[in-house]
C-alpha cells in the first residue's frame, strides 16, 4: 500500500500522517519503518514524479525506453 500525505500548512501537514497511522493501527495493517519517508518535496513511484508542481513522468523512464535496443531478427514460423 502507497499512502501520500499533503498540506498547505505546516500544522495540516503534521496532523494528517497522524491520522494515517491511527487508521492503520484501527485495521491493523502492518507499516515497514524502512519504507516510510516524512517531509520529502519530491517522490518517484511506479515511473512518476510526485511532488508540489503536480505529477509528472520521470524523464529518465522515458530515455530508457527509449533506449532499449530492437530485438533481432529471428526465424518466423509459420502457423498452418
Amino acid at each position: 500500500m502507497i499512502f501520500f500525505v499533503f498540506g498547505f500548512l505546516v500544522d495540516d501537514y503534521l496532523g494528517n500522517p497522524i491520522k494515517i497511522l491511527q487508521r492503520c493501527g484501527e485495521k491493523s495493517l502492518p507499516l515497514n519503518c524502512k519504507k516510510c519517508h516524512f517531509m520529502v518535496k519530491k517522490v518517484i513511484v511506479l515511473g512518476h514524479v510526485i511532488s508540489y508542481d503536480g505529477i509528472e513522468v520521470d524523464k529518465a523512464k522515458i530515455d530508457l525506453i527509449a533506449n532499449i535496443p530492437l530485438p533481432l531478427v529471428g526465424k518466423i514460423l509459420s502457423h498452418r
